[in-house]
């Protein structure tokens, strides 16, 4: 699988984690940020709900892959940053970029790990993919993950790297319509080696329908934390919701949008981070059509 969602796609949800840690050297008490909301799919036609099957209880979702199967997923962040000093806003920058990344299958190991090459092969915008959990345009990194999602292997990164965090919040035994999970990981920032801890609460909503197949819908919502006496010096604040979509069959990351909201403080003087991060999965084909999908990319904003 692409990785957002990490074996899946470096697109996933702990991508976001690391935004915040780009502005930690600015000088930046914080007002409460509401969660990022995302847009409700189109309605289905009759003649879509007749022939749709919804998946039955209990579901599981487990990473998987096929040898030789190619991934692409579509990928598209937008980062709003704003400084103020005491209430007036001083500086506001917007950053986006737009970028595909490639999954190859190579192999599946007699203890069902999965053996990936992950790979960004089109990128526009300035932004360092790293800091969004994926390989740089021209890098390939060799993945070797679990069923679970767990990483064994990520390039030649070290295991304290986000490269290691599981790419998607599955849980760890089959679960119905309505079920709540809890996962939590670590890891140090490779902008400076700070260690960061993030919660996640995932939900199962329920079936919908992708393109000619039936997905997992989850949603989730979590918190990052830096160590308790940093944080609490800089005030810092960081939450992320979203949701996505999952082929089961498969193991297959079929769409996902992430919010992060996150905010730092010192001296009277404060930045705030607003961030949001899509992925839309374009081969393996069938998975969407023009009537029946979530939003696309790119993100877009009316922010000037």
């Amino acid at each position: 699988m692409p990785r957002i969602f990490l074996t899946t796609n470096y697109l996933t949800i702990y991508s976001l984690c690391l935004i915040g840690c780009l502005f930690f050297s600015q000088a930046c008490s914080h007002k409460p940020i509401p969660e990022v909301k995302t847009q409700s799919p189109q309605i289905l036609s009759e003649s879509s709900v007749v022939k749709f099957r919804p998946l039955e209880d209990p579901v599981t979702l487990k990473n998987s892959g096929e040898p030789g199967r190619v991934e692409l997923v579509n990928n598209c962040s937008l980062a709003i940053t704003r400084t103020f000093d005491k209430e007036e806003i001083r500086h506001k920058k917007i950053e986006a970029v737009d970028f595909k990344v490639q999954t190859t299958t190579t192999k599946v190991l007699k203890n069902s790990n999965i053996i990936q090459n992950i790979q960004t092969i089109w990128k526009d915008g300035f932004v360092n993919l790293h800091d969004l959990a994926y390989p740089e345009l021209g890098e390939i990194m060799e993945v070797e993950s679990t069923r679970s999602g767990e990483i064994k292997k990520a390039g030649n990164y070290p295991k304290t790297s986000i490269f290691f965090l599981p790419p998607l919040p599955l849980p760890k035994k089959p679960v119905n319509v309505g079920e709540e999970w809890k996962s939590e990981h670590s890891w140090k920032s490779e902008e400076n080696g700070l260690p960061l801890k993030v919660s996640i609460v995932s939900k199962y909503l329920g079936s919908k329908q992708c393109g000619d197949f039936a997905c997992a819908e989850i949603s989730v919502k979590g918190e990052v934390h830096m160590p308790a006496a940093i944080e609490k010096k800089n005030g810092f604040m960081h939450k992320l919701s979203g949701r996505f979509l999952f082929e089961p069959k498969r193991g297959l990351l079929v769409w996902a949008e992430f919010g992060s909201d996150e905010a730092i403080s010192a001296g009277g003087a404060r930045a705030e981070v607003r961030s949001t991060l899509r992925s839309e999965l374009i081969l393996p084909l069938g998975y969407r059509t023009t009537d029946r999908g979530e939003p696309t990319c790119p993100i877009e904003t009316k922010e000037e």
